[in-house]
């Protein structure tokens, strides 16, 4: 296959050319196939799980005190598991007599209220014990359901694509010769090159200096107004924020792909409670670097800042983003402010053409 072969464009947007060893559909309707597959199978075996679960739980629930046996802290680790978990271990004796041991995963604030050899309210599965947690089943199942209904649908589309692709012809001679097009979806082929043409109301309207205009000031008028929001909270806390004294719950680690640089991206999170001058226990979570990350353990002391009239709205107090926030508001104008000219430009060189004409 020889990509980006160099021959002469014709008008129109050029989506995808090559030499021609194969006209079959089948490559690509089984390739779109399995990834559809593949995609409703792993939202099926995650949300499958969890729905089975609650719904029985929900239908045939019943309660019974059991107790603690053990409390354990999953701590993150940049070798091991990359998120903080706080477990429960626990028995109880159903209303049939059957004594069973269970274990769950639970919020930091309820493993901190729960004691070692002390009660704790069990919900479980009448005809399956085996199926149980702590505390009651809560929220609607409802989105549980439509999740599962849509993964259910992506799968069988999945499935319905992979198997035409299967059975579609493989083979076909290679396109050569003369240009040819087909009228009824406007597609050219031209010596090894697939092109399609733009409807005449578009061809008239979107020109490069409009395309890259319209893009950048979407782009920019994000950057912007992120920079901006940012910048007013960071003001607040500067002029009214409150220091107090928070406790690490979990230490969190994800990773996102960075298209421009072809890389993956290590983000590292912290979750932490404290209280403010009024007693009230509030929550909240940051970002932060590699170093900080491993320096902070779970349960540790850190020290934040955070808005009296909205205490959600906290960070470290360790933390000086200004530079940065007001890098990304200057990003954001040059970047809206460049769009603008270029859409401009755009907009009037399409009706001074129309004039013209």
């Amino acid at each position: 296959m020889n990509l980006f072969d160099g021959a002469p464009r014709r008008p129109g947007i050029l989506l995808w050319r090559y030499k021609w060893q194969s006209r079959s559909q089948a490559p690509p309707l089984l390739f779109i196939g399995a990834i559809l597959l593949f995609v409703g199978s792993i939202f099926i075996a995650i949300m499958g799980t969890y729905v089975y679960r609650a719904h029985r739980l929900a239908s045939e629930g019943e309660f019974a005190t059991g107790t603690v046996v053990k409390k354990v802290m999953h701590q993150a680790s940049d070798s091991g598991t990359s998120n903080t978990s706080y477990e429960v271990d626990y028995s109880f004796t159903t209303a049939t007599g059957l004594k069973v041991e269970g274990d769950d995963t639970i919020d930091p604030d309820a493993w901190d209220q729960l004691k070692e050899g002390g009660p704790v309210q069990i919900e479980y599965a009448a005809s399956k014990p085996r199926i149980n947690q702590i505390g009651a089943t809560s929220g609607p199942l409802i989105i549980g359901y439509i999740v599962v209904v849509v993964a259910s649908l992506i799968w069988l589309v999945g499935a319905t694509l992979a198997v035409k692709g299967l059975r579609g012809p493989w083979s076909a001679p290679v396109r050569s010769g003369k240009p040819e097009t087909h009228s009824d979806s406007g597609v050219v082929f031209n010596k090894g090159r697939v092109e399609v043409d733009l409807p005449p109301f578009l061809k008239d309207k979107v020109t490069p200096w409009t395309f890259f205009g319209t893009l950048l000031l979407i782009c920019g008028g994000m950057f912007l107004l992120i920079g901006v929001a940012n910048l007013r909270q960071e003001r607040a806390f500067r002029a009214e924020g409150n220091h107090a004294t928070a406790i690490v719950l979990t230490k969190s680690s994800r990773q996102e792909y960075d298209q421009q640089n072809d890389t993956y991206q290590t983000h590292y999170d912290i979750d932490y409670r404290f209280t403010t001058d009024e007693g009230k226990s509030a929550r909240g979570s940051a970002e932060v670097n590699w170093h900080t990350w491993r320096s902070i353990n779970e349960r540790d002391p850190i020290q934040i800042i955070y808005l009296p009239m909205r205490p959600t709205r906290s960070r470290l107090a360790s933390d000086h983003p200004g530079f940065f926030l007001w890098f990304v508001t200057v990003l954001g104008a040059l970047l809206t402010g460049g769009g603008a000219i270029l859409l401009g430009y755009g907009l009037f060189d399409t009706a001074r053409k129309r004039g013209s004409s």
